[in-house]
């Protein structure tokens, strides 16, 4: 007997991720932005999170 798992090939994942503000962009979204996996990213929030750190939160499609 054979035992088939059916494993989606996409995923709708929400993150955050809090970095040093700099002036040249958020590092989250620069990263997500150019991998070929990822879809549909929106910006959920983005915040100063104090002592020069910036928090954002996002939601994107995962295809593998």
């Amino acid at each position: 007997m054979t035992h088939a798992k059916v494993v989606p090939d996409h995923f709708r994942i929400a993150m955050a991720a809090t970095f040093p503000a700099t002036s040249r962009g958020d590092p989250l979204l620069d990263v997500l932005q150019v991998l070929p996996e990822i879809s549909g990213l929106d910006l959920v929030s983005q915040e100063d999170a104090g002592g020069g750190r910036r928090r954002t939160a996002v939601q994107f499609e995962y295809r593998d």
